[in-house]
């Protein structure tokens, strides 16, 4: 149900229904404070017993936040992390990185392909649909990143010799781009409320490795806004054509804007047909 501000709420640390009479004392309570206009959620106090740690109470009556699609609410947690995550405070993964190994990442510096990490604390905004006609009336939710002065470093000498800034995942991108509003990257510790969409003016990121996004969403739009819509699309027919996995724990695709889906002639032959479909499939 929808509580109101000022409404107390009290954690117990099982999976009692929340309508039942409980004589025994809350693990942990909560209060209410207001409605968050960006997401419809609620912004609520946490008071956690004196002498214990908010983050401590809530890995203790709290459950993984687990996306829709993932039905076993009992996962091990390091089932729905990034190898390379190390700071709390992220309402979800970000999906894209789940598909990096640490054997992976070791052959991608093997083959001159460097990396350098990111702080961004995914919101559960992300998952709001955009629910206006207008795409531009939709209201973003902020999400808090860190842009090192390492990153910035890494960046420009990377675009220096030529080379691209592939970001992983739609949070990256957004990060990234967040810290370079002023039309230059810079080291940068705040939150966020960057939305893109098609029109928008890239100032970092060249590629993107993404997971498949749900429709109606602000990730669709960051997407559309590098490839355009069209290309979208064709990708998204493609891939329900092989039966790629979407969402969280699904199959992901490299976006680079200046690649191009062949154009099929007007008459084809089967095989000619067959094999323009693999080329769209392998940049898929």
């Amino acid at each position: 149900r929808r509580l109101k501000p000022g409404a107390r709420i009290h954690f117990f640390g099982d999976r009692a229904p929340s309508n039942e009479e409980r004589e025994d004392p809350p693990k942990l309570a909560a209060t209410v404070l207001a409605v968050d206009p960006a997401t419809s959620g609620r912004i609520i106090q946490f008071e956690p017993p004196q002498g214990q740690s908010l983050l401590s109470m809530l890995e203790d009556v709290g459950i993984i936040p687990l996306p829709p699609c993932i039905s076993n609410s009992d996962a091990d947690p390091e089932q729905y992390q990034t190898i390379y995550s190390d700071r709390l405070g992220s309402a979800a993964a970000p999906t894209a990185g789940l598909h990096f190994t640490d054997d992976l990442l070791k052959q991608l510096n093997q083959n001159g392909i460097e990396q350098t990490f990111i702080t961004l604390h995914v919101g559960v905004g992300t998952f709001r649909p955009v629910e206006s006609e207008n795409i531009t009336e939709h209201t973003m939710h902020g999400e808090w990143f860190e842009v090192s002065q390492e990153v910035v470093d890494k960046v420009e000498e990377t675009k220096a010799r030529g080379g691209r800034v592939i970001a992983v995942g739609t949070t990256v991108t957004r990060a990234l781009e967040g810290a370079a509003q002023s039309g230059k990257l810079q080291p940068m510790s705040d939150k966020t409320n960057l939305y893109i969409y098609p029109g928008y003016q890239w100032q970092v990121v060249d590629g993107m490795v993404t997971n498949f996004h749900l429709p109606q969403s602000t990730l669709m739009m960051l997407v559309s806004a590098l490839i355009g819509r069209e290309r979208l699309l064709n990708l998204y027919e493609e891939a329900i054509a092989q039966e790629y996995r979407f969402y969280s724990f699904g199959d992901a695709m490299l976006i680079l804007p200046e690649a191009r889906v062949e154009q099929q002639p007007a008459e084809t032959s089967p095989a000619t047909s067959e094999a323009t479909g693999e080329a769209a499939s392998e940049e898929a």
